[in-house]
């Protein structure tokens, strides 16, 4: 043979036959005997001592095919709605081929009672049981069949049941109706090709309410229901006219309900408004009431209009409607209307109602107002205004009490304002004027006189008087304009230096205004900050009284290296008007050495004498003290061939007659012009500069020394 296989046996005595005679049946585990084939046997034995040899083989022997090998038992399973989907794996055919399967299940392990599926033709390994019920769980055996029949049963597989779960989610509800107060909704039921995998639905049921984005799945409280719902329309009734409404479906079966379908809108008609909220009172006058009234909703087709119910319930009148009246205002609360009702009697209590309107219709009427009154009139305007006593800072107001309209005046209210001066001749000045401006000011008085004060001099003011009594204050009198008198000048303002240089600075303002009457002059006052520690009584100051048609002064003959500030007050025919603040701190240039004089120019010349003028140096913040002047042959000027001549300052030399001085007036005190020299240069520049003339006399004549000796 091809293939060998030993196989261990437990011999057994034949009955009926010879004593020795032994026989046992042969079990392969691995693999199966070929029906049909031809199949040798030998035999051995063996004892204590060890193992025989075998036998003489056997003469051929044939076996015959069998019905299958028991198969597993199923082991996959796929649950749906109402079947399962059973799998096992193909049993050994025992040498015929397969030919189908039997499959069988029982509610018990024992397989008690079993339902047989019936005879499955074809080697397919799977099949769906139908019809099964969802709560129980199922055993399933299946069984081979070949040409020889059916062979034995598997065991019985583990339990299995049917999909156990909820419905699938729905598609949303579709609109089939609306009307003003309900909407009928359809929605399809789920559609599934395979019959096996339709779900089971027991019932169906829509979700509605108000609004969009309101469902919340951890809390659909706010929904509304329609149980047994129809596919074909489920009419959801109770709803508000012209609204938004969500619409939801849900499947329900034995293991709960589906999860809700995308929401659906759809809006119900229009219906005449609801009755809109009672009107509010805004305010009272004598002849008249102010009313607010604010809808309630609309009801889908906007509220174009209100209707105002009037009643007396002091008098035995009809009813009164006023209206329609238009919409004022759409705002977040809805169309809402503010009106006044007018031609009422002053004192008298009305009942107030009203009715919203849109295009649908009229709405009922609101609960009523509480009953609100008129009031008494606030006073009439003053009529005469009278103007006395005017002043450059102050005009006094009188008047006559006005008409009360029923109760009686209790104070006055006075208005008035401030304008600003007329326009200065620069921009600069303009702009000062329009800050000095002063806006209305009230003040209250129980006489009919008032002063009223803080005024600007030369300018004009406006003033108005109200009457009070106790509903309040009635209009203003008409305005009345005042001219005040003229006065001394407004205090500079804007003070600046410029041009600093070691003794001198220029001073810079701008006038405000002049009070009225033309400005004759200006006061400086300069003095020396504190800043560096001199005691007061020797620090530098003076007072400059300075051209009316300049707006700078220089001042000179300062100390160098000192701080100083200034403050500037104008002059005008009424006296000085206030100073103005001081100025920012400024200090001098520290002295410098002088700077170089001018080119020695010749005059005249003789055999014994040199005549040459020179221009004057500037000091730079240190009176010149001694000058120097080097005469020689040689343009290099060497040492060996000059002569030194030291001079005192140019101050000691005579300057020619009407020569004009560089230093302004500077005065030690407010008024005394008399502890200075010099005069004062009225346009603030500087004079033409000064030449020194210097005469070189004959014993000072040089000796011309030889080149050589010139190095």
């Amino acid at each position: 043979t091809s293939e060998l296989h030993d196989i261990e046996v437990s011999p057994a005595k034949v009955e009926n036959a010879e004593p020795d005679d032994m026989q046992a049946t042969v079990t392969m585990d691995d693999c199966f005997l070929i029906p049909g084939g031809d199949h040798f046997c030998q035999v051995r034995c063996w004892n204590r001592v060890g193992v025989g040899s075998w036998s003489p083989v056997s003469a051929a022997m044939r076996v015959s095919p069998e019905t299958p090998a028991a198969p597993d038992a199923p082991w996959n399973f796929t649950a749906l709605p109402s079947s399962i989907i059973v799998r096992w794996s193909p049993p050994h055919c025992l040498g015929s081929p397969l030919t189908g399967y039997r499959l069988r299940y029982a509610e018990t392990r024992s397989m008690k009672d079993p339902v047989d599926v019936g005879s499955l033709l074809g080697l397919e390994t799977e099949r769906p049981v139908t019809q099964l019920e969802s709560h129980k769980a199922y055993y399933f055996q299946v069984a081979g069949v070949n040409a020889v029949g059916q062979g034995p049963w598997s065991a019985a597989s583990q339990p299995s049941t049917t999909l156990q779960a909820p419905p699938p989610k729905l598609e949303p509800p579709f609109l089939v109706s609306a009307e003003s107060h309900s909407i009928t909704v359809g929605f399809n039921e789920p559609s599934e090709s395979d019959p096996l995998r339709k779900p089971v639905i027991s019932s169906y049921m829509v979700l509605y309410a108000a609004g969009k984005g309101v469902f919340s799945e951890t809390n659909p409280a706010g929904f509304r229901k329609a149980n047994k719902a129809v596919p074909e329309g489920t009419p959801c009734g109770g709803l508000m006219p012209g609204k938004s409404w969500e619409f939801r479906v849900v499947a329900i079966n034995d293991f709960g309900q589906s999860q809700p379908s995308a929401p659906a809108y759809f809006t119900t008609d229009a219906g005449v408004p609801e009755r809109p909220k009672p009107p509010e009172f805004l305010e009272a006058a004598p002849w008249s009431i102010k009313l607010f009234v604010a809808p309630n909703d609309d009801h889908g087709s906007p509220i174009t209009h209100y209707i105002i119910q009037l009643e007396c319930p002091d008098k035995d009148e009809e009813l009164k409607e006023i209206g329609p009246l238009e919409v004022t205002e759409v705002g977040a609360s809805g169309a809402v209307i503010s009106t006044t009702v007018d031609g009422l009697i002053p004192g008298t209590s009305y009942r107030f109602c009203a009715a919203a309107q849109n295009a649908v219709g009229r709405s009922l009427w609101s609960a009523a107002l509480e009953d609100v009154q008129t009031l008494p009139s606030v006073p009439f305007a003053i009529t005469e205004l009278e103007v006395c006593d005017i002043r450059p800072h102050s005009y006094r107001l009188r008047w006559e009490p006005p008409e009360d309209n029923g109760a009686e005046v209790e104070k006055y209210t006075i208005a008035w304002m401030c304008n600003a001066p007329p326009d200065s001749k620069t921009a600069r000045g303009r702009l000062l004027c329009r800050g000095l401006e002063k806006g209305w000011r009230e003040a209250e008085t129980t006489n009919t006189c008032f002063t009223c004060e803080d005024c600007l001099q030369a300018c004009s003011s406006v003033a108005k008087v109200a009457a009070h009594n106790k509903m309040g204050m009635g209009p203003f009198s008409k305005v009345i304009e005042v001219t005040l008198g003229d006065d001394v000048p407004f205090a500079p303002a804007q003070l600046t230096w410029s041009q600093v240089s070691f003794t001198s600075a220029r001073t810079n303002w701008c006038l405000v205004f002049d009070g009225g009457s033309e400005v004759t002059g200006y006061w400086v006052h300069f003095m020396e900050t504190e800043t560096d520690g001199r005691p007061e009584d020797q620090r530098d100051q003076g007072e400059i009284f300075s051209d009316p048609k300049k707006s700078f002064q220089d001042i000179n003959n300062l100390c160098p290296k000192r701080e100083y500030v200034f403050r500037v007050a104008a002059e005008n025919a009424f006296g000085i008007g206030p100073y103005s603040q001081f100025s920012s701190a400024q200090r001098l240039f520290a002295p410098q050495p002088p700077d170089p004089p001018g080119k020695p120019v010749l005059l005249s010349a003789t055999v014994t004498t040199l005549e040459v003028k020179v221009q004057h140096p500037d000091s730079n913040g240190s009176p010149i003290t001694e000058q120097v002047f080097y005469v020689s042959h040689n343009r290099r000027m060497p040492e060996c061939d000059r002569i030194e001549i030291k001079l005192p300052s140019h101050a000691s030399i005579s300057r020619p007659p009407g020569a004009p001085s560089r230093r302004s007036t500077k005065l030690k005190g407010p008024t005394d012009s008399s502890n200075t020299g010099g005069t004062d240069v009225g346009d603030g520049q500087e004079s033409p500069p000064e030449k020194a003339a210097l005469r070189i006399s004959g014993e000072l004549r040089l000796q011309r020394a030889q080149p050589v000796q010139c190095v």
